[in-house]
C-alpha cells in the first residue's frame, strides 16, 4: 500500500512552481493543469470506464478466476518451443532490449510480498510430470501487486471491499530517462559527483570506457536498493532493475557514458556553467535522445510505417500519458515472445566473440559477465541477431528458468497471466471492445492457425473467456507489423499519448540561442541521430559506426 507522493501533493499546492526548462524528476508538473498526470507513485491508468474490468466490479476483492484454466497448464500447453521462429520482418534483438529499456523507463509495479500488507494469488502446479512441482513444492509463488491509498483505492484493508483497487506505477510514465537517473532525488544523489555535471562511473574497461558503479559504499557513497540482491558486486543505476540481463546493463551502461561525454561538451563550450546546469542539460539531452530513438526507429519497428502513429501536430495539455494498466500488465509484454535463447557477441568487422551463445539464462542478474567482456560485443551481437517472432511460443529462458540464478527458475508466462488477473485485465474480446474493436465470435478469427485454434479451444471455454495477454499474442499480425490488432491498437494508443501529453518531448523543446550550434543540439534537430552513432563515441574505438546495418532495431 502506497500513499500518493509527497512531492505530488506539494506541487498542487504549489509549493514548487512548474519548470519551463527542466522536467521534474518524478514526472509531477509536466501538465500545469494536472501536475500528477504522469508522475511517479500514482495508479496505472485505466482505458474507458471500467465497464469491461472485472476490477471495476461492485464489491469485487480479487479476480474472479473461477473457470479460468491454470496458468502454468497454458504456458505447457501452449507455449512450450519446440524451435525458432524468427520475425518475419528481421526485427532485431536489439529492438526486444530496448523495448525493455523503455518499459523500465515507464513503469514499475512492486508486488506486495514480504509486506505487511502481503496479498497471495499463488499458482497451482497440478501436473506431477511438472519440473515446477518438485522445484517450487507444488507452488509457484505469486504476490499480487501492492496498490494505491488515495481515497480511492487500496490493498489489504477494508475499504477494497468496496473500491476497485489501481496498481501503482513507481516510475514517472514519461520517457525522460529516469531509468538512468532516478525518479527521485534520494536515487539520484548517490549517482552524481556534484563536478562538471558528472554521473559516478565504476571499473575502466580495456577500452578505456568505464562501466557503470557498484552499489557499494566506496563508489557511491551508501547502498541503494537493486532488484532481486543489494550486493556490492551488482552495478548500480536509476532504475533497481540494471542487472536483469547483460544487453539492458550494456544500454545503461552506454547512457551514463553518453550522459558524462554530453557533460564535458558542455563544459568545454560553456566554461562559466556551474555543475547544476552541466548535469541538468546533460540529462535533457540523453531524454531527447533516448526519445528520438524510440520513434524514429523503434516504433515503426514494431508497428510498420503504413499503421504507425499519426503525425505529431504539438503538445496537448488534454492528453493524459499515464501508462494504461492494460499497456503495462499485458500489451507491452509481447517483446518476452521475442526474447532469443542465447545472446549473439560480434567484435568489429562483425567476427563471433568467444562468448556468443551465451544462453540468457546463464547471466540473469550476472554483472560479472559485463565485467569480463564489458558493453560493446553485447550491443554489436544484438544489433544483428534476428529476434524470435511475436507468438504463442517462449524460449525455455523465459518460461523454466527466468532469474534462475537468483530464485531457481520461474514462469514468465504462468506469471503474466496470473499478473492480468491481478490487475483485473478486461478478457479478451471485452479488451477488444475496450479499445474499439470488433468482438471476435471464434477462436478461428482470432488465428488463421487452425491448430492454434484448437488448442485455445481445448483450454478455454469460450473465445469470451480468453486472458487477453493469450489473446493478443495469438493474433494474426496486422500486415507490415509485428503485431495483432489488439496489442497493436494498445502500443499505438500509450506511444501517442506518451508523445502527446509531454511537455517536454523532443519535437516541442525550444533550446536556448547559445545552444543553437552545439552539436548534439544540432543532431536532434536535425532527427539525424542513431544509436549507432552513440554507441560508436562511447566504445574507445571498440566499434565503428560502420559495424552496424543502416537500422539497428530492424534488417528488413
Amino acid at each position: 500500500m502506497i500513499r500518493t507522493s509527497h512531492d505530488t501533493a506539494r506541487t498542487k499546492l504549489g509549493a514548487f512552481p512548474c519548470q519551463d526548462d527542466f522536467r521534474s524528476y518524478g514526472g509531477t508538473c509536466n501538465n500545469q493543469e494536472n501536475a500528477d498526470w504522469g508522475s511517479y507513485n500514482k495508479a496505472l491508468k485505466r482505458i474507458g470506464s471500467g465497464k469491461f474490468d472485472p476490477a471495476f466490479l461492485p464489491g469485487t476483492n480479487d479476480f474472479p478466476a473461477d473457470g479460468m484454466p491454470n496458468p502454468r497448464i497454458v504456458s505447457r500447453i501452449l507455449f512450450r518451443q519446440s524451435s525458432s521462429r524468427l520475425s518475419v520482418r528481421q526485427v532485431t534483438s536489439m529492438a526486444v532490449f530496448w523495448g525493455q529499456f523503455i518499459d523500465h523507463d515507464i513503469g514499475l509495479t512492486p508486488d506486495s510480498g514480504k509486506t505487511v500488507f502481503e496479498e497471495r494469488m499463488d499458482i497451482d502446479i497440478v501436473e506431477k510430470e511438472d519440473p515446477f512441482h518438485f522445484r517450487h513444492g507444488g507452488k509457484l509463488e505469486f504476490a499480487r501487486s501492492r496498490g494505491v491509498l488515495d481515497g480511492k483505492a487500496c490493498c489489504g484493508i477494508g475499504i477494497a471491499e468496496r473500491f476497485p483497487r489501481d496498481p501503482i506505477n513507481l516510475q514517472s510514465s514519461f520517457i525522460d530517462a529516469s531509468h538512468v537517473y532516478g525518479c527521485h532525488r534520494e536515487r539520484l544523489k548517490p549517482l552524481r559527483t556534484f563536478k562538471d555535471g558528472q554521473l559516478r562511473v565504476g571499473l575502466t574497461h580495456e577500452n578505456g570506457e568505464h562501466l557503470l558503479p557498484k552499489n557499494a559504499v566506496s563508489e557511491i557513497g551508501r547502498k541503494v536498493e537493486n532488484a532481486q540482491s543489494s550486493s556490492d558486486n551488482h552495478f548500480v543505476a536509476g532504475d533497481i532493475r540494471a542487472n536483469e540481463q547483460p544487453v539492458l546493463t550494456s544500454l545503461h551502461t552506454l547512457f551514463m557514458r553518453e550522459h558524462n561525454r554530453l557533460a564535458r561538451m558542455l563544459v568545454e563550450s560553456f566554461p562559466c556553467w556551474q555543475d547544476e546546469k552541466v548535469f541538468q542539460y546533460s540529462r535533457k539531452i540523453v531524454a531527447s535522445q533516448i526519445q528520438q530513438l524510440t520513434y524514429r526507429f523503434f516504433i515503426p519497428a514494431l508497428l510498420g510505417r503504413r499503421h504507425g502513429l499519426r503525425q505529431y501536430r504539438g503538445y496537448h495539455n488534454n492528453v493524459d500519458p499515464s501508462i494504461a494498466n492494460f499497456f503495462s500488465t499485458c500489451a507491452f509484454r509481447f517483446g518476452h515472445s521475442m526474447v532469443p535463447e542465447t545472446l549473439t557477441l560480434l567484435e568489429t568487422g562483425r567476427r563471433a566473440h568467444s562468448k556468443s551463445g551465451t544462453t540468457l539464462q546463464s547471466v540473469f542478474f550476472d554483472p560479472s559477465f559485463i565485467t569480463e567482456i564489458g558493453i560493446e560485443a553485447l550491443l554489436l551481437g544484438a544489433s544483428h541477431q534476428v529476434a524470435e517472432s511475436v507468438d504463442c511460443q517462449i524460449v525455455d529462458s523465459l518460461q523454466n528458468e527466468l532469474f534462475k540464478n537468483a530464485t531457481g527458475g520461474v514462469d514468465l508466462v504462468s506469471i503474466n497471466i496470473q499478473r492480468g488477473r491481478d490487475h483485473g485485465i478486461p478478457k479478451y474480446n471485452d479488451a477488444r471492445e475496450m479499445y474499439g474493436l470488433r468482438r471476435k465470435r471464434s477462436f478461428e478469427e482470432v488465428t488463421s492457425n487452425h491448430t492454434l485454434a484448437q488448442i485455445l479451444s481445448s483450454l478455454y471455454t469460450s473465445v469470451n473467456e480468453m486472458d487477453s495477454f493469450v489473446g493478443g499474442l495469438a493474433e494474426d499480425h496486422i500486415e507490415d507489423s509485428e503485431l495483432g490488432e489488439l496489442f497493436h491498437t494498445a502500443v499505438r494508443d500509450q506511444f501517442t499519448r506518451l508523445r502527446d501529453g509531454d511537455r517536454f518531448f523532443y519535437k516541442n523543446t525550444d533550446w536556448p540561442l547559445d545552444m543553437a550550434n552545439f552539436k548534439p543540439v544540432e543532431e536532434l534537430n536535425r532527427e539525424s541521430l542513431t544509436i549507432q552513432d552513440i554507441i560508436a563515441r562511447n566504445s574507445g574505438g571498440a566499434l565503428r559506426k560502420e559495424d552496424f546495418d543502416e537500422n539497428v532495431f530492424q534488417k528488413a
